[in-house]
């Protein structure tokens, strides 16, 4: 499984909500979570994301090679939200105020 998720606080808590996402399936062996510090476009551009794919067996699997394709989307929409908050100042704070327009 390759999914792009909300941030936990803990691993108990990630052990419960894919228990929720996956009641079929045992306890993974083994998970593999990261935070990346750059633009979604650099992880395409320094091959992790190819390297991700691989991983998964994306080019064998056409479930996994999906999940991948539906992640890059929901990656590239994440980002694309969290620039316009940039840009029209919600959730971020300026370091410069607005200038305040004198009326006419």
């Amino acid at each position: 499984m390759i999914r792009v998720v909300e941030p936990l606080g803990s691993v108990q808590e990630r052990y419960l909500w894919l228990g929720k996402e996956r009641p079929s399936f045992d306890a993974p062996e083994a998970f593999v979570f990261f935070s990346w510090p750059h633009s979604v476009g650099f992880l395409a551009q320094s091959g992790v994301w190819q390297r991700v794919r691989e991983r998964v067996g994306a080019a064998t699997q056409p479930d996994a090679a999906r999940q991948c394709d539906n992640a890059w989307q929901d990656l590239i929409a994440l980002e694309r939200a969290n620039l316009l908050d940039a840009i029209l100042g919600r959730q971020y704070v300026s370091l410069w105020p607005q200038e305040q327009q004198q009326p006419t």
